[in-house]
């Protein structure tokens, strides 16, 4: 066997042996989310740490009575949580003056 399969098979039985809670708590973003109204609009805002930060502004009412604004953003807003919650969302906000 050469020198550096060791050194694979070493770092896989490592990663293999981690606690997961210590994996995800690590990785786990603190992010709530809401749909909240703002100037007038239905609007998804993300919680973080370094604010808060309006995600998606809900204008569109074209979608009729049974998809209003306030629904798709409940929903969405919902969706966004859920994901979060679960670690499936990796990216970082930045906000800009």
């Amino acid at each position: 066997m050469k020198p550096y399969n060791v050194c694979i098979g070493l770092a896989s039985l490592f990663a293999l042996t981690l606690p997961t809670e210590l994996v995800s708590s690590q990785n786990k973003p603190n992010v709530r989310y809401v749909c909240s109204i703002l100037e007038s609009n239905y609007t998804t805002i993300a919680i973080t740490s370094k604010g808060h930060i309006q995600m998606i502004k809900w204008l569109d009412k074209s979608w009729g009575s049974k998809w209003t604004p306030k629904d798709r953003c409940e929903a969405v807003t919902s969706r966004f949580q859920t994901h979060s919650d679960k670690g499936n969302l990796n990216y970082e906000f930045e906000i800009y003056w």
